[in-house]
């Protein structure tokens, strides 16, 4: 396993098991939120040079990490991840003693 996402307010971990995660409403994603404002294929997480990135794929709500909307962004451990307005924290151990690239 590779970290988790944890819901904040309560809920499974979702375990980050492979590289390359698409996360959306369409049960092809490798994780599945079934929430209507959660886009088909909203956004993909990114195991690079061990740190977790994530990447919006042209969402209706977008994402934000710590409050800030962007299109993409490396994540930190403890970064709070939020998808279409449900919030999740990253947790896992950098796999690098360099700090993520720019």
């Amino acid at each position: 396993m590779l970290g988790e996402l944890n819901p904040c307010g309560g809920g499974d971990p979702i375990p980050l098991l492979s590289e390359v995660l698409l996360i959306g409403r369409r049960s092809k994603c490798d994780i599945t939120l079934q929430f209507p404002n959660i886009s088909s294929h909203h956004c993909q997480l990114e195991f690079i040079n061990g740190y977790w990135r994530v990447r919006d794929m042209n969402s209706r709500n977008g994402i934000k990490v710590n409050g800030d909307r962007c299109d993409m962004k490396w994540l930190l451990p403890g970064d709070r991840l939020s998808i279409a307005k449900h919030d999740y924290e990253i947790n896992y151990t950098p796999q690098s003693d360099e700090p993520p690239p720019e």
